[in-house]
Formats: C-alpha cells, sequence, structure tokens
C-alpha cells in the first residue's frame, strides 16, 4: 500500500515538473456559466466543471 501512494506522489511531481517545463496551465470552468472556478469547486462538482489545458506563450 505505501508503495502505491509513494508512486502516486513520484508520478504527480513528475507530471508538474513536465508541465512547469511546456508551460502549461489548466483552468476549470463551469459548464453552466461559463464561469471559471477553483480546483477544489471542479473536484466537488465533476459532473458540471470543464477542465481546460493551455500552453503558455
Amino acid at each position: 500500500m505505501f508503495f502505491n501512494e509513494f508512486m502516486f506522489d513520484v508520478l504527480n511531481f513528475k507530471i508538474l515538473e513536465i508541465m512547469a517545463k511546456k508551460k502549461v496551465q489548466i483552468r476549470y470552468r463551469d459548464a453552466e456559466t461559463g464561469e471559471y472556478v477553483t480546483k477544489e469547486y471542479a473536484k466537488k462538482n465533476p459532473k458540471t466543471t470543464v477542465k481546460e489545458t493551455d500552453k503558455r506563450k
């Protein structure tokens, strides 16, 4: 169990590291209103939020 959690943390860190190098921006938007929402709100309301990924220039 510990190994799985450790590997998840390592993979999550690697993903964040790659995103930082590629300068990717992730935003969350309410599907009904189009307003930007927090990551926490998106996690609590996955059926009504949309994840957007944009490359920074």
